[in-house]
């Protein structure tokens, strides 16, 4: 190997422990506040939010997506609405915001033929938004994507 690679392998095993607290941390605290976000919402439209359902999930490392999903009932259906920020798919350091139906998954047809405002995108089965890097409040940020949604939920 060379001194390069040693150096780098050496620096990471004094480093693991202390960056692996710190990803964790990270990962749970934001867990933590996009829950809350859901469960402070107040206008959830047409949908029946089961707020005691809300949790999140992980994916693997190589997949940096960090969310929080709550099951809910919307035209007498149970579905599972899922918001992330999504750093896998957005091309730079800034996560895109991402909104989508895990459970009820026939409504994609229906949102990707949707007129989405423009500063929305829908790719990939997820409404997505990104945010203006200088003003990143997740709450207000994430307040614009659940609107957008509602706007599609509005009229289906």
């Amino acid at each position: 190997m060379s001194n390069a690679i040693d150096t780098f392998i050496y620096e990471g095993i004094t480093r693991y422990k202390k960056a692996n607290e710190v990803y964790h941390t990270f990962r749970r605290e934001l867990q933590n506040k996009l829950q809350l976000i859901i469960k402070t919402r107040d206008d959830w439209g047409d949908i029946v939010p089961d707020l005691d359902s809300i949790k999140s999930t992980t994916y693997w490392p190589e997949y940096p997506l960090i969310n929080a999903r709550v099951q809910c009932e919307w035209h007498g259906e149970q579905i599972i609405i899922m918001i992330a920020l999504n750093w896998y798919d957005s091309g730079d350091d800034l996560p895109l915001l991402a909104l989508w139906i895990e459970k009820g998954r026939k409504y994609w047809p229906s949102q990707e033929s949707f007129a989405w405002s423009e500063d929305f995108t829908f790719e990939k089965s997820q409404l997505r938004y990104k945010p203006n890097p200088d003003s990143y409040v997740l709450e207000d940020e994430f307040d614009k994507i659940f609107n957008e949604f509602l706007n599609f939920t509005s009229k289906y």
